[in-house]
């Protein structure tokens, strides 16, 4: 057993054996605490059996398939133009959500006033907060990652202006 799921078969015998605790189950209305606890146990060894049956597949499907790899080759790029796209979307509609967050409205409320407004999102689907909070956070990476940039050019020209000012005396 690995030490994490030592850690939570013992935190469950922890919480059955707690008398201040009286645990119900749905499908087990009638359960006791040592039902609990056994269900737990076996459930336990249930996601060992299953974690290894899927590496013994895995080395079974390596051995068959040396020359092979698991996965899409392309993932990398796939990501990056994903990512791209989620930037550009997030600086386009941020011009939006800045001023509403800046108002001091809600995420809530600012998913409401863009589907009010018949705005999507790129999959053609309707705002929820979620998305409303990374598009800020985005927005303000953005702004931070900009002011850092802007931050170190004036600190590379102030440095190249003096060192021309010296080789002139």
């Amino acid at each position: 057993m690995s030490d994490n799921n030592q850690i939570q078969c013992k935190f469950w015998a922890k919480l059955v054996k707690d008398k201040g605790l009286n645990f119900r189950i749905a499908n087990l209305p009638n359960a006791d605490n040592f039902q609990i606890h056994l269900f737990a146990a076996m459930a336990q060894q249930e996601r060992e059996f299953i974690s290894l049956r899927t590496k013994s597949a895995l080395r079974e499907w390596k051995a068959k398939n040396p020359n092979k790899k698991l996965g899409n080759p392309n993932i990398a790029s796939i990501n990056k133009k994903r990512k791209y796209k989620a930037r550009q979307f997030a600086s386009t509609i941020s011009t939006v959500i800045m001023p509403l967050r800046n108002r001091g409205m809600t995420y809530q409320q600012i998913a409401n006033t863009l589907n009010d407004m018949k705005m999507t999102t790129p999959k053609g689907c309707k705002f929820y907060p979620s998305q409303v909070k990374n598009v800020i956070s985005k927005a303000l990476s953005d702004l931070a990652k900009k002011k850092r940039e802007d931050l170190i050019k004036h600190r590379r020209d102030k440095f190249l202006s003096l060192g021309q000012q010296g080789l002139a005396s």
